[in-house]
């Protein structure tokens, strides 16, 4: 899972609706930004999808939501949503987030790409 530097929270959760959260920040992220708080222990992830005004956003969280509250501190991550590319992960099995879920062993690569970015030329991909 993406992690940030030990830093000072840029907003806080103001509101949570399902999966949707507006987020009260100093500063806005942009768009796509990967955000996350911490939750017993444990980091929960979302993204920012729209810019409401000069200090909130709507991001959607890619855990399920319960527990969330008011209040709760938000961090930058300082990237967007990204997952490993790389030979290691053909045949693999992977979450949303990169994690293997099969029984395999850790993935070795440091390479990552954001989940909008480009995607390859027809003409470059390798074939099935």
């Amino acid at each position: 899972m993406q992690q940030a530097a030990k830093a000072s929270p840029i907003g806080t959760i103001s509101e949570v609706q399902g999966p949707v959260a507006i987020i009260r920040c100093q500063h806005l992220p942009p768009l796509h930004q990967a955000l996350r708080t911490e939750l017993d222990g444990e980091s929960w992830l979302f993204e920012v999808h729209q810019h409401i005004d000069e200090q909130r956003v709507r991001a959607v969280t890619l855990h399920g939501s319960s527990g969330l509250r008011r209040g709760m501190p938000v961090y930058d991550t300082g990237a967007p949503l990204t997952v490993p590319v790389s030979a290691d992960v053909l045949g693999r099995v992977l979450n949303v987030f990169g994690e293997p879920l099969d029984a395999g062993p850790p993935l070795q690569t440091e390479d990552r790409r954001s989940i909008h970015g480009t995607p390859l030329p027809l003409h470059q991909a390798r074939p099935a």
